[in-house]
């Protein structure tokens, strides 16, 4: 086994480094163990952790009933028994209780439901409402929880897929309650709603309206008491089964969209309340999905999106990538290393470790000779003795070059002639966008040649959420 000892980035390293805002753009999350491919599920983060369940693999013909977990890092299977088998269900979190909500949806022989459930992070329950008052089954429905109020707020859904309802419902953890209204957006279903809890309302944005034969993209606000359509400049491009979520920081909702066609990207649309604008462009390996799922991970401020279909001939062909609307988190080579006999040291980072805040960059350098010294530093430019790169000849490593400061060191012992180290990040949302430096000396086996050692290439971390 490869000896490891953690590099810890230190109060000096976090005073050192000066918080900037960074720009937030979509990357790919690669996964050795992801949730099935699927659509019409829902993500929510709760107990810590970004909370996956249900959808459908129209390809297989299996409705879910699983539950995973996502904490940024990677993918884990709950074992807790949840619900029935279900996809097209409303779902938002109680923030008061912490608790993820499901209402409704469709079961796997194609029944809609009108059953409501809990899940704490741990646990499935079936929530017992105290009468027996309840929104009729009902598919395509939408949720979110009313935190001004501390009330799920949910619209829409029907019995069909053709034949929604117009009917606002609150429940409180312990009732649901039918709203008698004058006022509310036209009856659909398809569509998704987020909470703005900057300025205390509820955002609706488009779905599938009976005799209008496409997607809506109107915009709709509820305060508690009434709904109100939002005219805005910017009319976001339809998208069939949009997503959305509110990110935190921002004050902003983000959503996600397209009509699911390979050739269409999937568009990223902000609301401030006002307006609405185009947010970052996404990749096109992004592209051409519909009813994917998103949510927005407080802990590490970014957006998680997982799976939805694209449409072609044969149907729906759902995916099961995850991506992060997140500052990426990258180790570069850069500079080259000095010659240890026949062969240079190598850095590189372990295969699958990136510099995340919460979690620990692993490198590793090979060949490493005798003995392993791994350096991090702040800075590739200057140390406190002049400038970078610094000639390490007089010190009987001809060709070889300093590439970083020297801020924290860990010597390390080889095992099959390779070296091992981690540098631990801390869960600092301050430290995202931020970079640090690594390269290695290896000591070289007692010879003749007179070289005591070598340099390895140096390594560039930019830490990412």
């Amino acid at each position: 086994m490869i000896k490891r000892t953690q590099l810890s980035l230190l109060p000096s390293l976090l005073v050192a480094m000066a918080a900037t805002a960074t720009a937030q753009e979509w990357y790919p999350e690669l996964q050795s163990v992801s949730p099935p491919a699927r659509r019409f599920h829902a993500m929510a983060h709760v107990g810590g952790y970004n909370v996956l369940f249900g959808g459908i693999n129209e390809q297989s013909g299996v409705v879910f009933n699983d539950t995973w977990t996502y904490d940024g890092l990677s993918w884990t299977q709950s074992t807790a028994n949840g619900p029935g088998a279900r996809q097209r269900f409303a779902s938002c979190v109680d923030r008061t209780r912490n608790v993820l909500i499901v209402f409704g949806g469709e079961d796997a022989n194609g029944q809609p439901l009108s059953d409501t459930w809990e899940f704490d992070g741990t646990h499935w329950s079936q929530a017992a409402t105290a009468s027996l008052v309840t929104p009729s089954p009902r598919l395509g429905a939408a949720m979110a929880f009313d935190e001004a109020r501390g009330v799920v707020v949910l619209f829409g859904g029907g019995a069909t897929g053709t034949t929604p309802t117009d009917e606002t419902w609150q429940f409180d953890g312990t009732n649901w309650r039918q709203l008698g209204l004058t006022t509310m957006p036209p009856a659909r279903q398809g569509h998704t709603m987020t909470h703005d809890a900057a300025r205390g309302r509820t955002i609706l944005f488009g779905g599938f309206e009976p005799g209008i034969g496409s997607f809506g993209s109107d915009t709709w606000e509820w305060d508690g008491a009434t709904w109100q359509q939002i005219v805005t400049a910017t009319v976001p491009a339809t998208a069939i089964f949009p997503s959305m979520t509110f990110f935190e920081p921002h004050g902003i909702a983000v959503m996600t969209g397209s009509n699911g066609v390979a050739s269409q990207p999937v568009r990223t649309w902000i609301f401030d309340g006002m307006d609405w604008s185009a947010g970052p462009t996404a990749p096109a390996a992004l592209g051409g999905r519909q009813a994917q799922a998103i949510t927005f991970d407080p802990i590490r401020e970014m957006v998680v999106l997982f799976g939805g279909a694209r449409i072609g001939f044969g149907g729906a062909s759902p995916l099961q990538d995850t991506w992060e609307l997140s500052t990426q988190a990258t180790f570069d080579s850069f500079g080259t290393g000095c010659s240890l006999g026949s062969a240079t040291p190598e850095l590189t980072a372990v295969a699958n470790s990136r510099p995340q805040i919460g979690s620990a960059l692993r490198l590793e350098v090979s060949p490493a000779g005798s003995q392993v010294l791994f350096v991090a530093g702040l800075s590739d430019a200057t140390y406190p003795g002049g400038s970078l790169p610094l000639d390490l000849s007089l010190l009987g490593m001809p060709g070889c070059e300093l590439l970083t400061s020297i801020d924290f060191t860990s010597w390390q012992t080889p095992v099959a002639d390779r070296a091992t180290t981690a540098i631990a990040i801390p869960l600092r949302r301050d430290l995202i966008g931020q970079q640090f430096f690594a390269q290695a000396l290896v000591v070289a086996p007692p010879s003749g040649t007179g070289i005591v050692g070598a340099m390895s290439n140096g390594g560039r971390a930019t830490i990412g959420n």
